[in-house]
């Protein structure tokens, strides 16, 4: 039975780039119309830390370099800061992707020691996102999140999923 995922790939920036993409939970704060991994609050699937950190270890010996945690919402995973302070200390740069809802002054701190990137997912403008979301107030906590990372100076970008109900915001 699913019970996370763990993905390998490269990304193309100056150089090849190794990344491993985990997924340590299917649990997550909303449950998103176009959600691939079909996350939401019902499911409660997640990978050991434990399991995590050793296979990081592997891929890390493999050549991997970055890793790139998303969920479900990584932030419900109890185990994140943990995750993220064994990947960091075995030489990963730690990139992080979120609803954004759940940041707040104290786990943004707890990011910007290891964290390099946050990607902040947006579904388009303010009420094509909130109703994707499924939550009226989605918008508002994405938006407030990055002002959060802005003022932690963590670096942050937005993770955009185009879909039929939000291409219209595209030039938004």
């Amino acid at each position: 039975e699913f019970a996370g995922q763990l993905h390998l790939g490269d990304e193309v920036g100056e150089r090849q780039q190794r990344v491993v993409h985990v997924h340590p939970t299917r649990l997550c704060n909303l449950a998103c119309a176009h959600c691939y991994s079909e996350s939401s609050p019902a499911m409660r699937e997640a990978l050991e830390v434990e399991t995590l950190i050793e296979a990081l270890g592997e891929l890390r010996g493999e050549g991997y370099e970055i890793v790139s945690i998303s969920g479900g919402e990584p932030l419900v995973y109890k185990s994140l800061p943990r995750l993220i302070s064994a990947a960091a200390g075995q030489g990963y740069r730690v990139h992080l992707i979120t609803n954004g809802l759940l940041l707040n002054e104290s786990n943004v701190s707890a990011l910007a020691e290891h964290a390099l990137l946050v990607g902040v997912s947006l579904d388009g403008a303010e009420e094509t996102h909130n109703l994707v979301r499924g939550r009226a107030d989605a918008f508002r906590g994405a938006v407030g999140a990055m002002r959060l990372l802005a003022k932690a100076k963590i670096p942050f970008g937005i993770i955009y999923a185009v879909s039929g109900q939000s291409l219209a915001d595209v030039p938004w």
